[in-house]
């Protein structure tokens, strides 16, 4: 076969496309919106108090939105019902208002904190089964015309009375419950705090400073020390060399082994930059070796089935008779170096390999306790603090006033020399309204722990973080928090993450604005202070994806799990006997047995969860029938099996996000998901296997979905002109209908089209 790709930015299909598709262009173009950051304080507020689900208030927001809705005509209920839901929406008032002042309290009562979560779950089963009945009603309003809709209309007909009582009868019970709730907040009283500015002005520094705070700053000197110490004495130029660094969390090891990495890149044939982490897929670290040291596997071999000792024998095979430098990042354990050493021949071609670690026993066996080759990390020196920490705030040092000194440098003490508490704080400063205000830096000061500069510790680093976190704005702590559902070290795609943020409610659709643009504003403010870090940019400079430290997932963990935000497992088992109920879950899964699946599914309820993201090796599926209530569905596996059963989605009525990345699987979708009227995102990218050539044969019924994508061999769905609602659509074949062809000139929405073209060698023999 052979492939002609075709990738169309917006400009571009809208001006040659639709020339080439049989007209010329002259559909109105949809309306961009460039959210920035430099809204006023009014629309900062206005913005955070519309969120419809936060980590804080749960799913309040949204819920008092919904019920104001069924006071309207459309829902025809009851008076009685209505009664009811009118006593709701002025309860639940109340009690957001008790959320919103609660969440601003730094250190809030115990007791308080109790009956918050209480009410959080409360919002949360309340706007569930609203959210059901209101899906009731707009999938009846759908029904056909004509005898058949007659027929179907008298039917219900019968039921409706029934249906009614039902529905009354259900907010009956739903009023105890909140009646209840508020009894007991007699007892639970909050002082009144005085909400916390959480304005933040854009910094256009941004890309220039995350390199110079990360690369510069204290890094030159290591840098070349530990260069020098590669051609050192004590081990011959020419045989393998092992250098480790060790040091605590937040000192800047990956840093400073990556500005080594790429200073000496050109000096070696075969490179590797690869992060362990503290549970590591040894057979994924070493094919990402593979990869990136440039093995190529013979053809028609899926290097994803290799056990771990074919990946060895290959990587030690390939780089004997090469000059390679490897880093191995963050290695927790001396046993996943001794698996990962086996891959790494003794040749005499001068290689070099770097590791980082936080222990310093990991870093001697790294070294074959050759001591001289362990350098540990040290503190930043006064100075470069002092530098770092500036030139964050104001851009130089020069621009810090004088009557600043004093307090600086007593914050600067606290940090302890650690370049990642320098950076958190300092970016806390520099977001501020007035930062030149001496009462905010006093404040800064004063939250800070008073023995970390002493004895760095989790805790005192964690206290750090957790100054930036409390002075996030309501929808950025949200949106912060949700960062808990990837592993450790993952590549965030911010298309992906913008994308589950707005479908799990945590943006507000409407004052005119695309969600989706506000979303992307988020993350830009989230990389602007310094929350998550940027890991590659487009050729405009824009940041697409993102890295958050491991100090920084320790807190998200942390909160989330104080908030029942997110339950992260890596095993089946954990579900057994479960306490809370889960909103969102993570599942690390690499060894789920079908056994283990079906038990885990038995002893805990899915129903109410909104987010379930799988990674892993496991092929092992839950029943997507569980699910009731979900919007999000992420599938991300890297093992092999025959196939994916995913046919169980069609059931999934309120999903709003779908991405499944299964390269090694053949995928099995239903054969029709028209049911699926919420959906805004599908993502599918397969690999081996009876190809998926079609999609349902009613996905051109979606109304709602904005993105497309799938792999390249499948051919253009009927109808696609009838989704004028897309705005990315990829990576179709062209191979199809010229009906289907010609409907693209339809979706005047569209931004983002990529298209290929598959031709058998004969078809191309021929012409």
């Amino acid at each position: 076969m052979r492939g002609i790709f075709l990738c169309l930015g917006s400009h571009l299909f809208q001006s040659s496309a639709c020339l080439a598709l049989g007209r010329p262009h002259t559909a109105p173009q949809r309306k961009l919106h460039t959210v920035t950051l430099r809204a006023s304080k009014e629309r900062k507020e206005e913005a955070m108090d519309s969120a419809v689900v936060s980590a804080s208030s749960g799913a309040m927001g949204s819920l008092l939105r919904k019920l104001g809705e069924l006071l309207t005509a459309e829902y025809k209920l009851l008076k009685e019902a209505k009664g009811q839901i009118m006593f709701l929406k002025a309860e639940l008032e109340s009690m957001y208002v008790f959320l919103k002042k609660i969440s601003d309290s730094e250190e809030p009562d115990e007791q308080d904190k109790c009956w918050a979560k209480e009410v959080r779950e409360l919002s949360y089963d309340i706007e569930d089964s609203i959210s059901e009945f209101m899906l009731r009603v707009e999938r009846d309003s759908s029904k056909p015309h004509g005898f058949k809709g007659f027929i179907t209309r008298s039917t219900k007909l019968l039921t409706t009375m029934n249906t009614r009582h039902e529905i009354a009868k259900e907010f009956e019970g739903l009023k105890i419950r909140v009646k209840e709730a508020s009894e007991r907040r007699t007892r639970y009283k909050i002082d009144d705090t005085v909400p916390k500015q959480n304005n933040t002005t854009i910094d256009p520094r941004l890309l220039a400073l995350h390199a110079e705070t990360t690369s510069l700053v204290g890094v030159k000197g290591p840098r070349d020390q530990l260069i020098q110490l590669m051609d050192g004495e004590g081990v011959p130029a020419h045989q393998l060399k092992v250098l480790s660094i060790v040091g605590f969390g937040g000192l800047g090891k990956t840093t400073l082994a990556n500005e080594i990495y790429h200073k000496l890149e050109e000096k070696f044939q075969s490179r590797a930059f690869v992060s362990v982490s503290q549970k590591p897929n040894i057979r994924k670290i070493l094919r990402r070796i593979l990869s990136q040291a440039g093995f190529v596997p013979p053809k028609d071999t899926n290097i994803e089935m290799w056990e771990e000792s074919e990946l060895i024998i290959a990587l030690k095979n390939f780089l004997l008779d090469k000059r390679y430098l490897i880093v191995i990042d963050d290695i927790w354990d001396a046993s996943a170096w001794d698996i990962i050493r086996c891959a790494l021949p003794e040749n005499t071609n001068g290689s070099r390999v770097i590791t980082t670690t936080r222990i310093e026993a990991v870093a001697r066996a790294c070294c074959s306790n050759h001591i001289e080759c362990v350098y540990k990390m040290k503190a930043l020196s006064d100075q470069d603090s002092r530098s770092l920490f500036l030139k964050r705030i104001f851009g130089s040092e020069d621009m810090c006033p004088s009557y600043l000194n004093e307090v600086s440098s007593e914050i600067l003490k606290k940090c302890g020399g650690l370049p990642l508490a320098i950076i958190t704080t300092s970016s806390l400063l520099a977001n501020q309204p007035n930062k030149l205000k001496k009462e905010q830096w006093e404040y800064v000061r004063k939250s800070l722990g008073s023995n970390f500069e002493v004895s760095p510790s989790l805790e005192g680093m964690r206290q750090i973080l957790n100054l930036s976190y409390i002075n996030l704005p309501h929808y950025l702590k949200t949106c912060m928090l949700y960062l808990g559902i990837y592993p450790e070290d993952y590549t965030i795609d911010k298309n992906d993450l913008t994308r589950q943020w707005v479908a799990e409610g945590f943006i507000c659709r409407d004052r005119g604005i695309d969600p989706e643009d506000i979303a992307k504003s988020y993350f830009n403010e989230l990389i602007n202070r310094s929350m998550i870090q940027p890991v590659d940019t487009d050729y405009n400079g824009e940041v697409i994806s993102c890295r958050v430290h491991d100090m920084m997932l320790d807190l998200i963990l942390h909160k989330s799990r104080e908030e029942n935000f997110i339950t992260i497992m890596d095993d089946m088992q954990d579900m057994t006997g479960h306490q809370n109920k889960i909103r969102r879950i993570s599942l690390n899964l690499d060894d789920a047995t079908n056994d283990t699946a079906d038990t885990a599914a038995r002893s805990v309820q899915l129903s109410q969860i909104r987010t379930l993201a799988r990674f892993g090796t496991s092929s092992q599926l839950l029943s997507f029938k569980l699910f009731k209530h979900l919007r999000v569905l992420r599938i991300e596996i890297s093992g092999w099996s025959p196939s994916l059963d995913f046919t169980g989605i069609r059931h999934l009525f309120q999903l709003r996000f779908l991405k499944i990345v299964a390269k090694s699987y053949h995928v099995v979708l239903p054969s029709k998901i028209g049911d699926l009227q919420q959906l805004e995102t599908f993502d599918i990218r397969t690999g081996i296997g009876p190809r998926l050539t079609k999609l349902p044969s009613d996905i051109s019924n979606l109304s709602r979905l904005l993105h497309l994508a799938v792999p390249g061999y499948v051919i253009l769905p009927d109808r696609i002109g009838n989704m004028k609602s897309l705005r990315t659509l990829g990576q179709f074949d062209l191979g199809n209908s010229m009906d289907s062809i010609k409907g693209l000139r339809e979706l005047t929405n569209l931004t983002n089209l990529e298209i290929k073209c598959y031709k058998s060698e004969d078809e191309t023999a021929a012409r």
